[in-house]
């Protein structure tokens, strides 16, 4: 608590300071004997305290270092500009007068098309601490990174994952755990906290995941047994329609595997069969309403579209439908367009509190972040009681139904919906001595004790392969190891390619991906159709791409 009081009072202290020369959107004035860097930070999901770590840690360090030669000034002086406005491939960036980046939404190979970023391959291909940055990222990053023009020209800011978190404590009070034993006289679900707890999704004993729902089919018996111990299963945002989208995307790329999930962006899945739909069998005694009837293909840029028709995509949709379909399973205020994602964790965080239980949320990893203020009023309101709070991130199953063990599950996957990276502007390329102050400080950021450190601040992970010691884990909270642990055992699916197909329409291939017209009337996001009673078969059947539409909008590329 002293030391969440200590940030907060130090940033108040930079938003009182005023002095001539300070410029717009800025929080403190520029010290004329120092050289000033212009960083701009996303002011969402992770923050800026981190950055304001960095910064403290950065100017001290280098303090008494001339980034000017023939001029008097001395150190470095980091000017932090921290909104909500992210910047893409926009010619904004180009008369930008920031120099530094960490944001989202990034269309990477659009601005480096553009000549909008900084060729930093020396910074990431550099060795330091015996290990260079190129070293800790994956195949596919290295290799897509590079494959418009051999070079890299950002780094990966966070791995931001989406989908869904729940109350531990309320889980354990209640006992939302399924048993071991499944004929135990309780509906299958642990009648004390000494009883052994069923595999979970991952199909192995003592691991995070130990009595949750292994498939889809619990899931939904955990939903009605919550209702009978008068407990909410979910809230989300209503202000936000995409948000809910998050659990059809966790669901889809869960299901399908990283490999076939990678495929809405390469299109060529080599000697891989990949399971498409090509109808339905409409079921009453069927938990969704329908079988699929599947037939298997190989994936190649030519029949790309079939993409489109993937079983995991239809049992997203399907797991979303009937969740939203039952009015019982969602907080009220859900459905309200005023109802933001903040409006959203503050619901969740209260509702144990005020004894009207919510037992789970619909939002990124990083809500904890965003909800600080929610939980220092929950705790001027409920004193001890809100105090020290346990939250976790909740693994979504592999399978419809039916055993899971360990040797069937499957590696969890998870589409990166953030595209979170971190650059410098193109536009100081011909200031040598600005170029040489931006990586040196990008690079900082970069050090292995700073990738911890940030993991340890946020309870983030960099989008980059590197441990945390002991002593980092000590400092952070039961959510963040969740986040931790799920980053070690979930295969990230990032929307980068070599393909030509995708790096000529990358915007094409990662903007709206639940996009359906149903009886003539287009979505983007499938929540506003399944208000509307329009079932999952349908929407998922509205989605498909025709052949003849695939080659006229793609074949030059194939």
């Amino acid at each position: 608590m002293k030391k969440t009081l200590c940030v907060i009072l130090g940033l108040l202290m930079c938003l009182s300071v005023t002095a001539c020369g300070k410029r717009p959107g800025l929080t403190e004035a520029i010290d004329p004997n120092r050289t000033q860097l212009y960083v701009f930070n996303y002011e969402g999901g992770v923050g800026s305290d981190w950055l304001y770590d960095m910064k403290e840690k950065f100017e001290e360090e280098y303090k008494d270092i001339c980034f000017e030669p023939g001029t008097s000034k001395k150190g470095v002086q980091i000017m932090i500009e921290a909104n909500k406005l992210s910047f893409n491939a926009d010619e904004k960036i180009k008369s930008s007068s920031n120099e530094v980046f960490f944001t989202e939404n990034v269309g990477y190979n659009d601005m480096v098309s553009q000549d909008l970023l900084l060729d930093i391959t020396d910074l990431v291909t550099s060795t330091e601490d015996g290990a260079s940055l190129e070293s800790r990222m994956t195949d596919q990053q290295k290799e897509s990174l590079t494959a418009l023009k051999g070079k890299y020209y950002a780094l990966p800011h966070y791995d931001g994952f989406r989908g869904v978190s729940y109350d531990i404590d309320l889980f354990e009070e209640k006992g939302f755990y399924f048993a071991d034993e499944k004929e135990n006289g309780n509906n299958g679900f642990v009648i004390s906290a000494s009883e052994k707890r069923s595999a979970g999704p991952d199909g192995k004993y003592d691991t995070g995941d130990d009595g949750l729902p292994a498939t889809m089919e619990e899931f939904f018996k955990l939903f009605e047994y919550m209702l009978s111990s008068n407990v909410t299963p979910f809230v989300f945002t209503g202000m936000y329609p995409e948000y809910t989208s998050y659990v059809a995307e966790w669901i889809y790329s869960n299901y399908a595997g990283a490999d076939v999930a990678s495929l809405d962006y390469s299109f060529d899945s080599g000697d891989m069969e990949v399971e498409i739909i090509t109808n339905f069998e409409e079921l009453k005694n069927n938990m969704f309403g329908a079988e699929p009837i599947i037939e298997k293909v190989k994936i190649k840029p030519e029949n790309g579209y079939l993409m489109k028709q993937q079983v995991g995509k239809y049992y997203g949709l399907a797991f979303l439908c009937k969740m939203l379909s039952d009015s019982r399973y969602y907080y009220s205020l859900s459905t309200n367009q005023t109802f933001s994602h903040l409006d959203a964790q503050e619901a969740f965080i209260y509702s144990k509190l005020e004894n009207k239980p919510i037992a789970m949320i619909i939002d990124g990893s990083y809500w904890v972040n965003e909800a600080k203020g929610a939980f220092q009023r929950s705790i001027e309101d409920y004193g001890t009681r809100a105090e020290n709070r346990n939250f976790g991130w909740m693994p979504l199953p592999v399978t419809v139904s039916g055993e899971v063990s360990e040797e069937t599950a499957q590696k969890n996957a998870a589409k990166d919906t953030v595209r979170s990276y971190a650059y410098i502007n193109g536009n100081i390329k011909d200031d040598e001595n600005k170029v040489k102050l931006a990586k040196l400080f990008l690079g900082y950021c970069y050090k292995l004790e700073n990738l911890q450190r940030f993991t340890e601040l946020t309870g983030c992970a960099r989008g980059l392969n590197y441990e945390l010691t002991e002593e980092n884990k000590s400092q952070m909270s039961t959510f963040a190891l969740s986040v931790w642990e799920m980053k070690q055992t979930t295969e990230m699916v990032r929307p980068l390619s070599t393909s030509q197909l995708f790096l000529n329409n990358e915007r094409e291939f990662y903007l709206s991906p639940w996009e359906s017209v149903v009886s003539g009337q287009s979505y983007v996001n499938p929540i506003t159709a399944f208000r509307s009673s329009i079932s999952a078969m349908d929407y998922f059947n509205g989605m498909k791409i025709y052949q003849r539409d695939w080659e006229k909008d793609y074949s030059r590329w194939f």
